[in-house]
């Protein structure tokens, strides 16, 4: 089988569907791992965007942390303050700072915000710094949801304004910083893209078998395997982009690149289908017919010439034995 590199494989499964049988002769374990590396290419990429975005935004971060939380300081596990501030921080979002509210308070105090804002927008997301955490929670149709959380408890020192925008910073400026957060976000990126195509493989398995079904091939189960890596190619690549725009996972996206990948199914197992009746006696290749017709007019060629030539040759044999014999009549005439 011709070998062909991954970047090429890449390009195949987007462009060309007789790729499909091709992949039908290779190994399962090759099929993938070159998913594998796939997820971890869009991973890395996704990654490499999301990290240059983080350390972009936080000058930004910075400033605005300064100017909108009061002074204060962490200690024995619990936030200490004379103040309490609330401020829009954008359409979307509302920050909350109080020293005399916990994390038990958070659905009474996201509820007193939307009862009691003065402002017209609708805010999704509450920035919540309280007597024991910091947390991040947002507002999905009515429900509170608490994205991130910050335990006072767990620092394992005092902490106050001034040593967090030190720490901002610092981790500003570092390099290290900066491959660490890539390294992680590129192992977590990883992760959740496998349990994702995983729970995707499901459906496309029992897509596969219908079609399987549809066109009589009777793939085996190794080659459901291998359909579903090359056909998760170009829905892993639209997703890598569409995270990469919007910085979110989009539902939309996900549903539109299931789409296209049954469009990839049926074509692929049709190509696969065309393949083995071309490959069989009655459905053979017309190329591969005319070349069969090629070759054996050649050979008739060459062995009409080859008849020919011995032809020849025994007629001018024939002749030279003809003169020899007329000599040696002449020369005993004589």
């Amino acid at each position: 089988m011709v070998r062909v590199n991954f970047f090429k494989k890449i390009w195949l499964a987007i462009t060309d569907f007789r790729l499909y049988p091709y992949t039908q002769k290779e190994n399962v374990g090759k099929s993938i791992w070159y998913f594998l590396r796939l997820v971890l290419l869009c991973a890395f990429i996704i990654s490499c965007f999301l990290t240059k975005y983080v350390f972009d935004s936080l000058p930004g971060v910075i400033a605005k942390f300064d100017e909108v939380i009061p002074n204060f300081e962490i200690i024995n596990g619990e936030l200490i303050s004379n103040e309490t501030k609330k401020t829009e921080i954008n359409s979307d979002t509302y920050m909350y700072f109080a020293s005399d509210k916990t994390s038990n308070d958070i659905l009474n105090i996201v509820s007193d915000i939307k009862d009691n804002n003065d402002s017209l927008h609708k805010y999704m997301g509450y920035i919540l710094i309280l007597k024991d955490q910091a947390s991040y929670v947002y507002d999905l149709d009515g429900a509170v949801y608490q994205a991130a959380k910050i335990d006072y408890a767990n620092m394992l020192e005092p902490a106050t304004k001034e040593s967090i925008i030190y720490d901002l910073t610092l981790l500003e400026s570092s390099t290290l910083s900066k491959i660490i957060v890539l390294l992680i976000s590129t192992t977590v990126f990883f992760i959740v893209i496998n349990i994702n195509r995983f729970l995707t493989s499901i459906i496309y398995a029992i897509t596969i078998w219908l079609l399987d079904s549809l066109f009589a091939l009777k793939l085996k189960f190794n080659n459901y395997i291998t359909i579903i890596c090359y056909v998760s190619t170009l829905p892993l690549i639209l997703e890598t982009i569409a995270i990469i725009v919007t910085r979110q996972i989009s539902s939309p996206v996900n549903m539109i690149c299931t789409l296209v990948s049954f469009v990839y199914m049926f074509y692929g197992l049709r190509a696969i289908k065309i393949d083995n009746i071309l490959s069989k006696g009655i459905g053979k290749n017309p190329l591969e017919k005319l070349e069969n017709a090629i070759r054996e007019a050649q050979e008739e060629i060459e062995e009409q010439l080859k008849e020919q030539v011995e032809k020849k040759k025994e007629e001018e044999d024939e002749e030279k034995e003809t003169e020899k014999t007329d000599d040696d009549k002449e020369e005993n005439d004589n």
